[in-house]
């Protein structure tokens, strides 16, 4: 009975006047799209401006630059038709004229002037809304990104220029080129030449465009691994959350300071503060009791930075890499500085403690002991290293201190401060290791 009067009972006529109101709505469209191609200075004027509007935002949101890395692979493949064109000489051979009857052909794009330019305009406004969701905010560094953009335009543009030589053709009409019969013999010589088709340039394009695929990939992948290592932003503040990048070893059980004999040490590294990863930076506070030193050690990774909170006769030194030595005394508030690589020291001469922070530029710069790095060569090396035999080798390694100080390290301080001296074995005499 509906279908008698008219309706149809499965929606086929809500399906229908929609379907007609999408296309009056494409037919008005094209009718606005098509009005504005004639003005062709107005349309790329319109796009320069979407252009710097762009531009500017990401300039501001200091971001999406995976974004706009896309939009130039884009575009660039768009120059690349526009200047291309639609009859390939590689592969449908000659279509120059070779004589003066000949009829005229135009210079005709594989993409048209108004393809081109809605292609970008499009691509260029789903860029600039794309701008408004942080997901499509990739962290990467965008040097890279410019880079290999520049280096895909360069080899596209040198290939580009080589084929336009090659096939004797320019991008834009400038009207017939009339043929006398003195270039009779060049245009048999051109059309040979357009004859030979050149596949080497076209697996050349191939493997191009396969290396940018995969850099592209590799940068990407490279971004997300470190993107945890880059920028602190309100994400990572968001993710961690803000106490991550305080440091307090007062809450720590054992106030987070490590004691021996000689002193105790205070690490803010990777390893004790993981937000440092990725920042290039830690400290350790150190604390030496009168007469002790901190012995000699290398920090493979990072240069120090020492200050002397206190201290009134304080040696520092290092050895530079052709074993110039470098020994200075400094006092309360000064600084030293201690090379990567090199071998160090720093010695309380006071009778009181010293207390110094020291910095590195880098989160985990890593610390060799000198002793504890000898003891590990073999014997007959050190001993001849030494200049001693191997028993007196020998004794001098029982003899080596074992901890992070040296507890006592001089004796005309231990004497003047009125300390106890060093433990009997501490301590080994020439004759016995000349032995």
């Amino acid at each position: 009975m509906d279908s008698m009067n008219g309706t149809d009972p499965y929606g086929s006529s809500g399906t229908s006047s929609s379907s007609k109101a999408m296309q009056k709505i494409s037919q008005r469209y094209r009718y606005f799209l098509d009005k504005t191609t004639p003005h062709t200075a107005g349309r790329w004027l319109a796009l320069l401006g979407l252009l710097v509007i762009y531009g500017v935002r990401v300039y501001l949101l200091k971001g999406f630059y995976i974004v706009t890395y896309a939009l130039g692979i884009f575009n660039l493949n768009l120059l690349l038709g526009f200047l291309t064109p639609q009859v390939d000489p590689e592969l449908e051979g000659p279509t120059l004229p070779s004589k003066k009857e000949d009829e005229f052909r135009p210079f005709v794009r594989r993409l048209p002037e108004f393809k081109f330019w809605y292609s970008s305009f499009k691509a260029l406004l789903l860029g600039f809304v794309v701008t408004f969701f942080p997901v499509f905010d990739v962290p990467v560094f965008w040097p890279i990104l410019l880079m290999y953009w520049l280096v895909l335009l360069f080899v596209t543009m040198k290939r580009q220029i080589k084929h336009m030589i090659k096939y004797r053709y320019i991008p834009f009409s400038i009207g017939k080129k009339s043929y006398s019969k003195g270039d009779k013999k060049t245009c048999l010589i051109v059309v040979i030449e357009r004859i030979k088709v050149d596949r080497w340039g076209r697996k050349s394009r191939n493997k191009m465009m396969k290396l940018a695929i995969v850099l592209f990939l590799a940068v990407i992948g490279v971004s997300l691994a470190s993107s945890d290592d880059g920028p602190i932003t309100a994400k990572t503040i968001q993710k961690v959350g803000a106490n991550a990048y305080v440091y307090n070893p007062l809450l720590l059980g054992t106030n987070g300071t490590q004691k021996s004999e000689g002193g105790s040490r205070q690490q803010r590294m990777l390893g004790q503060w993981p937000a440092l990863a990725g920042q290039g930076v830690s400290q350790t506070v150190f604390t030496l009791e009168p007469c002790a030193m901190r012995p000699a050690h290398v920090h493979p990774r990072a240069t120090g930075l020492l200050y002397l909170i206190s201290g009134a006769k304080f040696m520092v030194g290092y050895v530079t890499e052709d074993g110039a030595p470098v020994n200075n005394e400094i006092s309360t508030g000064a600084s030293a500085l201690f090379p990567i690589g090199l071998v160090h020291y720093q010695q309380n001469l006071d009778c009181f403690d010293a207390t110094y922070i020291i910095s590195y530029n880098h989160e985990d710069p890593g610390t060799q002991m000198t002793y504890a790095s000898l003891q590990q060569l073999p014997a007959s090396a050190m001993a001849a290293t030494l200049g001693v035999n191997t028993t007196g080798y020998e004794t001098l390694l029982s003899a080596s201190p074992k901890g992070v100080f040296i507890k006592s390290s001089d004796p005309d301080c231990v004497a003047r401060c009125q300390l106890a001296p060093a433990k009997s074995g501490a301590t080994v005499s020439a004759a016995s290791v000349s032995g």
